[in-house]
């Protein structure tokens, strides 16, 4: 696995999830995710909270899940690697992760400023905090 650096609240960052066993729904595996921890402690943390994306586009239009965000080209503001969004994806914030940084693989791209805030609700709901 690489070693990334920098990274930054939104950034969309393709990693490499830990398998914690067979049966389970939780995403696994080489696959992007959004960064969603603050500034501080992306700089000074070992560890980096996230949000993992599926390309499962139904679970984005899905009533029961009101803490799904599509992510369209149209929402992402700067590419690290265009190569790697060739279709939409649905960030599932139910599934918030604390992976080590070690298993960061590289930077894709950043979320523009409106998303993040819609990533911002969705996180909220899913937490119950609003």
């Amino acid at each position: 696995m690489g070693k990334i650096n920098i990274i930054a609240r939104g950034d969309i960052v393709a990693a490499s999830l830990p398998h914690m066993n067979n049966e389970t729904s939780m995403m696994k595996g080489d696959r992007p995710v959004i960064v969603v921890q603050n500034e501080k402690a992306n700089t000074f943390s070992s560890t980096v909270i996230v949000v993992p994306l599926t390309k499962n586009l139904e679970k984005a239009y899905s009533e029961k899940h009101p803490n799904h965000v599509l992510i369209s080209l149209e929402d992402i503001s700067y590419f690290y690697d265009e190569s790697a969004f060739l279709s939409k994806s649905v960030a599932l914030c139910e599934q918030v992760l604390t992976i080590d940084k070690s298993y960061l693989i590289k930077r894709l791209g950043r979320l523009n400023k409106s998303k993040i805030w819609e990533l911002n609700n969705a996180l909220q709901i899913s937490m119950q905090l609003i």
